[in-house]
């Protein structure tokens, strides 16, 4: 079953576009944004038709899509001595039913803080690798769909989250969308889309 397709060409920025693709449910879909300096503002324009905020005539989107975004402060919380602790943002935010409770477990597991202290930490003075994967949990506690990158992940971090996201979309048959700019040499993907530059 589709979740999001693209019939044609989405053209990005004026200097690249991306092809035709389809996103199936229950799959790791990689897109490979190779924009060197423009990274960023490609993905400006990008995840907002991702997110269906911006219409384009071409994309077809048939379920929800949740965007995981770089700090749990993108997902309704201020910085500052005002950030939940992990424990409360976990309650708030998290439906263990969705994303099962051992991926939680795992949380503990990979700090080196022990579970008490790790959950009166507040959520901003959590590790970058951590507010990923937090954001990508509470993205797939509400939707089915969710997008996300690895920019400011460290490698054992990436690999971390890379893995339990796998288990989490093979479990749930949920989808995963990865907007990245690394090619996928070890193939870990089921679905690959690069983007173009005109010629």
């Amino acid at each position: 079953m589709k979740v999001l397709e693209s019939t044609k060409d989405i053209q990005v920025l004026g200097k690249f576009y991306l092809p035709p693709f389809s996103v199936n449910e229950g799959s790791l879909h990689h897109f490979f944004i190779r924009g060197g300096g423009y990274y960023w503002q490609i993905l400006e324009q990008l995840i907002p038709i991702f997110l269906n905020q911006k219409t384009s005539e071409s994309v077809n989107i048939y379920k929800t899509v949740c965007f995981a975004g770089a700090g749990l402060e993108r997902i309704g919380y201020i910085r500052g001595i005002f950030s939940p602790t992990l424990q409360n943002y976990l309650e708030r935010n998290i439906n263990l039913e969705r994303v099962g409770k051992e991926h939680i477990q795992t949380i503990y597991h990979n700090s080196e803080l022990d579970k008490s202290k790790l959950l009166e930490t507040k959520v901003n003075k959590l590790p970058t690798d951590l507010h990923r994967f937090i954001s990508i949990l509470s993205c797939f506690s509400k939707a089915d769909v969710v997008v996300f990158n690895f920019l400011g992940i460290s490698p054992i971090g990436t690999e971390y989250i890379f893995s339990m996201v796998k288990n989490i979309v093979k479990e749930k048959k949920y989808t995963a969308i990865i907007l990245d700019d690394f090619l996928d040499v070890n193939n870990s993907y089921d679905n690959h889309t690069e983007i173009q530059l005109k010629k």
